[in-house]
Formats: C-alpha cells, structure tokens, sequence
C-alpha cells in the first residue's frame, strides 16, 4: 500500500529501525482516528525494514477474552524455538500457548518471551508489529508491556497501533515513544483520492477534501460522482459505529443533539440535550470519548465525517 506524505512518522520508523540495528531498540506507539492510517503505516514499517526478522499480531474483539491469543498469533512463526529455552522459560511459554502443563506464572512467561525474542535478534534484528493493541487479550498486553520497558538493550523494533485514544500507562508499549496520527496535508490527500478514483474531476477532488479532513479512508473511499453529497465510506463507517455502540444511551442521546445542531451552538446543544434527560456525567463521557469536543461556546466532532456516521446510525425515534 502506497503511504502518502506521513514524511515525519516515516521519518521515526527509520531512525527506530537504523537504532535497532545499531542494539538499541525502542517501541513506538501510535494512535488516532478509525481510519486515519496506523494499519498503513506499520505495513509501511514492515515493507521497509530490510534486513529485519518480523513478527506480526492484531488484536481482535472476539479473541480479547481468550488469556495470551495474541501471543500465540505472534509467537506461532517461530514456536519451534521454544524448547531452546531454559527449561522452566520453555514449559511457562508452552502451558501460556496451549501446548501443555499448568497455568503459567506470568512473569516466568514474559522473561521466556523476552528471551526467545532477544535469541531471535542476535540472529538479525527484529521488528514487532501489533495492530489494534487495544482488543488484545490482557496477558498478551502484559507480557508486551513487560518487553517494551526492555527492548532499548536489544536489536529490537516493536511498533504498536492502539486505537483512537492516547494510550494508558501499563498498557502493551509502556514507555515507548508516543505519535498521535493527525490527517494528511492537502497534497498527500489529494494524492490519496486520485489513486482511488483516477476518474474523479477536479469538483470531485475538492468536496472529497472538505469532507474528509485528511483521514485516508475516507478519502479513498470516494462515492459515484453522480451519488449526491460525498458520503462516508464502509470501512470508515463500521469503525466510527463501533465507537459510538460502546457508548452509553444518554451520550449517544448527546452526540445525536449535536449532531443535527450544525451551527455548533453550545449553548443550544445543552438546551435540547437537556431536555431529552442528558446529564453532565453525559457530557463529560462524550468529551472523554474523544468523539465530541468544546471549546468556549463552540460544540463539534473531532473528525466532521463522524457527525454524518453519528445522525445516519440513529434509530428513527
């Protein structure tokens, strides 16, 4: 996949890749909107990391119950190494992926993945990548956080994705580097829409650029020209839907409000939102959420495609 503009995230990978060759490691994590470009730019990372041994995983709604599924999916390319290992490192990290003995001490079974990782990087350097770090099972996230906070001592990369809000301490790249992905500029945007529509005139271009505010799906996920308004894409869709479904009814309720109040009038939003039982416990889980923002008597969507997921998903009363 062709990564437009992104000059300063690229910028970061290679000087954490060009350290980790050198033995000094790092994690990098990186976090924004749905849609915005983490899972491109770490296939960005993976494609450029020549010389590098990869390991890959992705956290998954559904596996998120399951204790060390995403250890599995990362350790499964290279699980014939364990029995290598000092023998009470290999038995913790075969019970932790199924293959026998009893529940594993989760410490015994961080310092095992450590040490198979560090055995891999002394043949060549390593690079992790995980996607949406933030459905990881939590023994996955653990055992992660645990190598992040050691991999500046060792030939190893490991680059996290985490969803749309800024990573907690603890959590699976504890004490990496933290970038928080913005939209692309108008000529990396631009770019992005003239690979998915070749066709697409200049009208076209321009109301594609107004409304998707430099996230990379949307943009790339451009309607027929002759569909009316630019709508917003499946894929971006989905992912602005599943953030909005976690919420609670009364912030939904909220986020409805200030989605067909388009002047952004606070003060009006407040009004018709209290009128429908809103409360201010309401307000602050939306602001929390990172869907909603407000600044002075100013009301809005952080991401302006959001609002038409938010108004076209509500029910019909």
């Amino acid at each position: 996949m062709n990564v437009h503009g992104r000059h300063y995230e690229k910028a970061a990978f290679a000087r954490v890749l060009r350290e980790a060759r050198e033995g000094t490691g790092a994690a990098l994590v990186l976090w924004g909107d749905p849609g915005i470009g983490k899972t491109a730019l770490l296939e960005h990372a993976a494609a450029t990391a020549t010389g590098f041994t990869t390991l890959a995983c992705r956290g998954t709604r559904t596996a998120a119950p399951l204790a060390f599924a995403g250890l599995h999916t990362l350790l499964r390319p290279v699980a014939d190494r364990i029995d290598a290992l000092p023998a009470p490192q290999a038995a913790a990290l075969r019970a932790a992926l199924g293959r026998g003995g009893e529940c594993p001490d989760r410490f015994l079974i961080g310092v095992a993945t450590l040490t198979l990782l560090s055995e891999l990087a002394t043949e060549q350097p390593l690079l992790i990548t995980v996607d949406d770090a933030q459905w990881l099972d939590e023994p996955t996230a653990a055992c992660l956080a645990f190598v992040a906070r050691r991999v500046p001592g060792e030939p190893i990369a490991l680059f996290l994705a985490v969803g749309h809000a800024a990573p907690a301490p603890g959590g699976p790249g504890d004490g990496g580097t933290v970038l928080e992905i913005g939209g692309l500029d108008d000529t990396a945007a631009e770019a992005v829409v003239r690979d998915a529509a070749p066709d697409a005139d200049d009208e076209t271009v321009r109301r594609a650029l107004r409304a998707a505010h430099g996230n990379p799906l949307a943009l790339s996920e451009l309607p027929d020209v002759d569909a009316g308004p630019l709508g917003v894409g499946s894929g971006l869709r989905r992912a602005a839907v599943a953030r909005v479904e976690r919420l609670a009814a009364a912030t939904r309720t909220l986020l409805l409000v200030a989605a067909a109040e388009d002047r952004g009038d606070r003060h009006a939003v407040r009004a018709a939102a209290a009128a429908l039982g809103v409360t201010e416990h309401a307000w602050q889980d939306a602001l929390r959420s990172g869907l909603l923002h407000a600044e002075g008597d100013r009301v809005g969507f952080r991401a302006p495609l959001v609002r038409t997921v938010v108004y076209d998903h509500a029910p019909p009363a």
